[in-house]
């Protein structure tokens, strides 16, 4: 015969793809993780931690290590059953310099907490993940294209329902522009003309509150920025 026991496990970190430094040197993180309870059933009412953390592929140190968070069990969890966060967010004061990206691990912990009857997990090998990703510089430029970066602007940021992206200078060739949540996919997409003084007007009014990536490609040139949209 048996017995149950307690085997809470961190399952995958959704969020984020990736990392981008912000124009003035910070660094927003936010980040969505999913749990599973591998074990005994747990009841509504108790509670979960998690904590974030992000280390240097490089030699593994750690960069940055979030506050913990708790979070309170909505109903029973029985084996198998998987539990998705909220978004967690929050801002770290620095960020990447150059034009290089700094490839990193997050790493996401995640424990059981009962206050009243505290149980021991059998298995903590599986209470930390780890994701890997890149963290990206300010207005990351795939190559040496800064006359490319220097023409363009775009505006409002915040948006709401449009942003308009000018291409005041672009190189012959297709340009593209792109709209890329935090899970790395492109919800808007849209060709530019090749020409002076381009001005483009993307409809944003669909997307999901929140921050997103503006990728412009033109030629061998890539350039990004974070923006966000607001309704």
């Amino acid at each position: 015969m048996s017995i149950a026991q307690l085997d809470w496990a961190v399952k995958s970190i959704d969020k984020p793809v990736d990392l981008y430094t912000n124009d003035d040197g910070t660094t927003d993180v936010v980040a969505q993780v999913t749990l599973e309870n591998l074990g005994e059933n747990i009841p509504a009412g108790d509670t979960f931690t998690v904590a974030l953390a992000i280390f240097r592929k490089a030699d593994g140190a750690l960069l940055v290590a979030s506050q913990n968070y708790t979070l309170l069990n909505p109903s029973e969890s029985i084996k198998g059953s998987t539990l998705t966060t909220s978004e967690i967010s929050f801002k770290i004061n620095g960020g990447i310099t150059g034009t290089a990206d700094l490839p990193i691990y997050m790493g996401a912990l995640s424990y059981h907490r009962n206050r009243t009857s505290p149980k021991v997990d059998i298995d903590s090998s599986n209470n930390i993940i780890l994701r890997e990703m890149n963290w990206k510089p300010a207005g990351k430029l795939s190559l040496n294209s800064l006359a490319f970066e220097n023409n363009i602007s775009a505006y409002p940021n915040p948006a709401n329902a449009t942003i308009n992206v000018a291409l005041n200078y672009v190189q012959q060739g297709a340009t593209t522009i792109e709209f890329i949540n935090l899970n790395g996919q492109v919800v808007v997409s849209q060709n530019a003309t090749d020409i002076f003084n381009t001005s483009n007007s993307l409809d944003v009014s669909n997307l999901k509150k929140g921050l997103y990536v503006l990728r412009i490609t033109n030629g061998a040139a890539t350039y990004t920025r974070k923006v966000s949209v607001t309704h």
